[in-house]
């Protein structure tokens, strides 16, 4: 039995595919206090176990330990992090008395299990305005098995997505991608995919490529699928700033992008420097980002990954404004002993700051909603609008030809237009890898979304951890291999 207990105005997140009428008062279980923010709070027994919560660190068991549904980009996936690529509201109590609790809501939510107090479990935000669904059943496979009900199945991505995918920043021109398929075939190790990541673009422009390198590019995705191998592009999620460039200029000219409190464009840098982010919120918006899928498809491309879209955030006009002003003040006077490391401190704060997170605005059936209050609701919208990919392919619905669409951040949200497989995040080859797929992939598993693997953002692991990765891919249904430039030299 799924009861839904509604407090404030939620946000409509799109989560849920079966409606429910709202239960009054508040869960039987435990206690829900309003007073500062949203906080439910349950004393856990001993033999409690905890499962979910979907692409988090940490063991299987999740007591013990404080998680942050605050998607995040942290290439860094180490057991002390507490926020990862994904957020899912989701968990399982399993011992005493089994029940899971599904919290909906798009902010950042914390999850303190055991950790303060081993004896308590609290789940708070600081915005009381959400829906929280309880489910009771008689085990952890029922529980997750209604929740799965609730928010609806995972699509079935094409055949070729199940194979495996080879994928490695750095990979500039032709003659790299030819190079990693003779090395697959030669070696007589199954290849379907290979990713394109930013390299292949012409100045990290979305729905381009680089002429020079790709003077057909129609023909190079043509020639590639002769050999059964798919290319699949990256699309992030911030739109270069640049006069002469199509996809800005009328993104600007429609207002398009999210907008600061004084409507102009918010601006932010990641990997082509200074970008607008499209307002995927918004349904012109999403729209039209979303048909810029065309220009790929039309060259046979059959698959994307998006990335990028916790959203991203290197640095803004204003926090470099602010180091620029704090760097001034230490060198033309004489600093304190400390000063250096509150510099350090600073330089190093720039990337994903919560201020600039609260900075912009999202327009959203004329409703102007602060970025913060739904921040992991964005990877979802852009990849919903992504999902009009499927309908560019011989004319037909996104369900009659299954165009595979890949995303890094993870929503908890169903999957169609959305309902895309989830990039699991990748530790460093430092990090104990074995310990990572079990603490990560399980817990996707539980979730119910297609699974996939990555390999090591930093480093080159030892031998033996590189042929377990495949080992650990093999258990699931979708693999992709990944490394950075300067890895395993594949």
């Amino acid at each position: 039995m799924v009861k839904k207990y509604v407090y404030g105005r939620p946000v409509e997140t799109e989560a849920a595919v079966v409606s429910l009428q709202e239960t009054a008062g508040t869960p039987e279980l435990g206690e829900t206090s309003l007073t500062e923010g949203f906080c439910f709070r349950y004393t856990l027994a001993e033999e409690d176990m905890i499962f979910g919560l979907g692409e988090a660190n940490r063991g299987i068991n999740k007591r013990g330990y404080v998680y942050i549904s605050d998607c995040t980009d942290d290439p860094d996936h180490t057991e002390n992090k507490a926020s990862l690529y994904g957020a899912h509201n989701f968990i399982a109590v399993s011992g005493k008395t089994c029940f899971g609790l599904f919290f909906d809501y798009p902010g950042r939510l914390r999850f303190d299990i055991g950790y303060t107090d081993s004896r308590v479990m609290e789940i708070s935000c600081a915005d009381a305005n959400l829906a929280v669904y309880v489910i009771e059943g008689t085990d952890a496979y029922d529980i997750v098995k209604q929740f799965r009900k609730l928010i609806g199945r995972s699509y079935i991505p094409p055949k070729f997505a199940f194979g495996y995918g080879q994928s490695r920043w750095g990979y500039r021109t032709p003659e790299d991608f030819r190079a990693v398929a003779d090395g697959y075939r030669e070696n007589h190790i199954p290849l379907d995919m290979i990713y394109m990541d930013i390299d292949y673009m012409e100045n990290y422009k979305d729905f381009t490529w680089n002429p020079e390198n790709f003077p057909d590019f129609g023909a190079f995705v043509r020639e590639m699928k002769a050999r059964n191998i798919r290319l699949i592009p990256i699309i992030d999620a911030g739109v270069k700033v640049e006069q002469g460039y199509s996809v800005y200029e009328e993104g600007v000219k429609n207002g398009y992008f999210c907008k600061k409190e004084d409507g102009s464009e918010f601006t932010v840098a990641v990997w082509p420097g200074y970008t607008h982010l499209p307002d995927v919120l918004n349904d012109d918006a999403r729209r039209w980002f979303g048909d810029k899928y065309k220009i790929l498809t039309d060259e046979g491309i059959e698959g994307f990954w998006n990335d990028m879209n916790e959203p991203a955030m290197f640095y803004t006009p204003e926090g470099i404004a602010e180091v620029k002003a704090a760097m001034r003040t230490f060198v033309e006077n004489e600093p304190e002993k400390d000063a250096v490391w509150a510099m350090r401190d600073m330089t190093r704060g720039l990337a994903n700051r919560a201020e600039d997170y609260a900075a912009f605005y999202h327009d959203r059936n004329g409703e102007k909603i602060r970025h913060d209050r739904i921040h992991n609701l964005y990877g979802y919208y852009m990849t919903k609008g992504g999902g009009r990919a499927g309908t560019y392919q011989r004319g037909q619905t996104f369900s009659a030809v299954l165009t595979f669409l890949l995303y890094r951040h993870a929503p908890l949200r169903r999957h169609l237009d959305g309902r895309q497989p989830v990039l699991v995040g990748a530790p460093s080859a430092e990090y104990p890898y074995d310990a990572f797929a079990e603490y990560v992939r399980i817990p996707v598993f539980r979730r119910g979304f297609g699974r996939l693997r990555r390999g090591y953002d930093k480093g080159t692991p030892a031998p033996l951890a590189g042929v377990r990765h495949f080992y650990a891919a093999d258990a699931q249904s979708l693999r992709r291999g990944y490394e950075n430039a300067g890895g395993l030299p594949v």
